[in-house]
């Protein structure tokens, strides 16, 4: 996954053996030698004998792919997204932003295992987003120990939709900052998932960039067009487990359960009534009409072919 890929129009990132799936900005600077944020995600093309893979949502700044099993019914979706910061030219009201995620979130909520990463310029400081009395979660680690207003809109969003940080919970020896530069060091990428999928999760890594570079010997490469990344490498490796086990993972020609389990007496007074919540609702509304609207336009143009 490349959060600010720079790509312009229908520009991709060929790489042998992948296929780029992109969600390039529209609008440049007219004067700019090269495209401003941008999301893309690299899909091996091994994963394609395997998975029917497509697009879900390619709304600003983010990009939404489905993975569906062919044979075992297993499905998985993946969000990357890319929150502009609060001082940025880009800015983008987190608030609209979080809520379209919370609407997606919904719509895919029957698949097995649900990922949102990416660069949301969120610092959440020593503040949890589970409630350590109901939630089945570890709290979180954190070594920001800072927060900011897109912070707050983050930790809402995690708490509206039952979704925890895998930073600072699986393989913490292994966590880092994500962003290093000279103005200092911070956790603003992340990735999520929903409570009973943290189980699913075997590793999760943090890798400096100018680590990575002096590995790869690839600081010589870098000239006044070309500069060093600040923010870090995350990788995560997960697997999908039965219905009956947290430790083994599942065999091939069983399907992960859909059964799902549900405390009602452990609901908090406020669920589903904060303001994140009310937008949410409000733009799942907005879509369903206008995919009612195309659909009935579709079928006017079709009796009409008739």
């Amino acid at each position: 996954m490349f959060i600010e890929t720079h790509l312009q129009g229908k520009d991709v990132f060929e790489v042998p053996g992948y296929t780029f799936y992109g969600n390039n900005r529209l609008n440049t600077h007219v004067r700019a030698v090269k495209g401003s944020g941008g999301v893309g995600v690299l899909v091996k093309n091994d994963i394609f004998s395997e998975y029917f893979v497509s697009v879900i949502d390619n709304a600003e700044e983010i990009l939404g792919l489905n993975f569906d099993h062919k044979d075992q019914g297993v499905k998985f979706v993946l969000f990357a997204c890319d929150l502009p910061p609060e001082n940025s030219d880009w800015r983008r009201d987190s608030d609209s932003f979080f809520s379209h995620l919370t609407g997606q979130i919904f719509l895919n909520s029957e698949a097995d295992f649900i990922c949102v990463c990416g660069d949301i310029n969120a610092r959440l400081g020593k503040e949890q987003e589970v409630v350590s009395e109901i939630d089945d979660v570890p709290l979180r680690k954190s070594i920001d120990i800072k927060k900011n207003a897109h912070g707050e809109a983050f930790l809402s969003f995690l708490g509206d939709t039952k979704f925890c940080t895998i930073n600072g919970r699986v393989d913490t020896d292994q966590d880092n900052f994500t962003c290093v530069s000279t103005r200092g060091k911070s956790v603003v990428d992340y990735m999520c998932v929903p409570h009973d999928c943290l189980r699913m999760c075997t590793s999760f890594s943090v890798s400096l960039m100018s680590s990575l570079m002096e590995d790869q010997e690839m600081f010589k490469l870098l000239n006044d067009r070309c500069k060093q990344s600040d923010h870090s490498v995350l990788t995560v490796s997960f697997s999908f487990l039965s219905s009956d086990t947290e430790k083994e993972p599942m065999q091939i020609s069983q399907p992960v359960s859909k059964i799902r389990r549900y405390f009602f007496n452990s609901i908090p007074d406020l669920f589903m009534r904060s303001q994140g919540w009310n937008n949410a609702i409000s733009d799942l509304i907005t879509q369903i009409e206008r995919g009612y609207d195309c659909q009935r336009n579709v079928d006017d143009l079709y009796d009409g072919f008739l």
